[in-house]
């Protein structure tokens, strides 16, 4: 792992460290409704601003298949943002599990309506996340200074959109590692294949919306050229 890759982990890991700490955490906390969605929001809005320069703030693996669907990341590349993303996330529940001493069931994602329309739900809600990230991270995008907070605010309608159904996780991530902890599956594949799915969908519209001469040369990811890793936008 070259000097490059490595901090491009470091980064993912804190981001993605974060932004499941503190969505679980409110959870553990015993927090309901929005609060989650709008913890998540603000975290997520903060790690795009702090680490987004070194990795592209995806701290989602969803976000990081966008990525890789709309050619700004390689399949090796990927993989190393999920094992970065996924650590990140079991670490912050080992924590959060540890200081609020709650099982780590309580945060782990259950829909409320049938598989197929939590999946499809979850699916949606992460299209937009991704295509948001994907979309101001290209040239085309007219307010760059706000990249944190589109991004940040989208997770949050995303919880006012469907958090009565599915609790809004639109990251893998953030569903494994709770159900890793607890040892309940019982529904993670409705979390893992809606948020795939819609950043698949997501990743391919990318390509038709903004050309490649339109990704931002500093967010756009691997970088053909000179054949070395530069800052990866989801």
């Amino acid at each position: 792992m070259n000097n490059s890759t490595s901090k491009i982990f470091i980064a993912e890991v804190i981001g993605t460290f974060t932004l499941v700490a503190l969505i679980c955490g409110s959870i553990l906390a015993g927090s309901t409704g929005l609060i989650p969605a709008i913890a998540g929001g603000l975290a997520l809005m903060t790690m795009v601003y702090a680490l987004g320069g070194i990795s592209g703030g995806h701290f989602n693996p969803a976000v990081t298949l966008a990525a890789t669907v709309s050619r700004r990341l390689n399949p090796t590349e990927m993989v190393t943002y999920w094992v970065a993303q996924l650590v990140g996330a079991f670490l912050a529940i080992v924590i959060c599990q540890t200081l609020f001493s709650t099982s780590a069931a309580a945060a782990v994602s259950t829909p409320t309506v049938a598989s197929a329309t939590a999946i499809t739900a979850e699916a949606v809600a992460t299209f937009f996340l991704a295509l948001t990230v994907l979309g101001v991270t290209s040239h085309q995008s007219t307010s760059r200074s706000a990249n944190g907070l589109a991004i940040g605010a989208t997770l949050v309608l995303g919880g006012l959109l469907i958090g009565s159904l599915t609790g809004a996780s639109l990251n893998p991530a953030r569903s494994i590692a709770p159900a890793i902890m607890s040892g309940d599956f019982s529904n993670l594949a409705t979390y893992i294949i809606g948020p795939f799915v819609g950043a698949i969908v997501a990743g391919l519209v990318s390509n038709v919306l903004f050309t490649a001469d339109s990704i931002s040369s500093s967010n756009s990811g691997y970088n053909s050229n000179t054949n070395q890793q530069s800052r990866r936008a989801a």
